[in-house]
């Protein structure tokens, strides 16, 4: 089927905060997405259209230093048939 898009939910107490997803293969990294979330009380929602990925695809998260971010939740909506 392949991917449509990605949904990132979380908050932080920051101004902002950035969280990077690389989607890798044997070979290494094929899509990068960063996402910026501001300043929450509340766990918020993010989406982003992703290329159609298929096969054995890791999902890797990068925080940086000083990070404050709490993840809640991610989903990979796959494409329509």
């Amino acid at each position: 089927y392949g991917t449509k898009e990605i949904r990132v939910t979380g908050k932080t107490h920051h101004d902002k905060d950035s969280v990077h997803i690389h989607f890798a293969d044997d070979t290494g990294i094929v899509c990068e997405e960063i996402f910026e979330f501001p300043y929450s009380d509340e766990p918020i929602t993010l989406t982003k259209e992703l290329p159609d990925l298929r096969g054995n695809i890791s999902v890797k998260f990068r925080f940086l230093p000083g990070c404050a971010f709490d993840l809640d939740s991610f989903v990979v909506i796959p494409k329509d048939k």
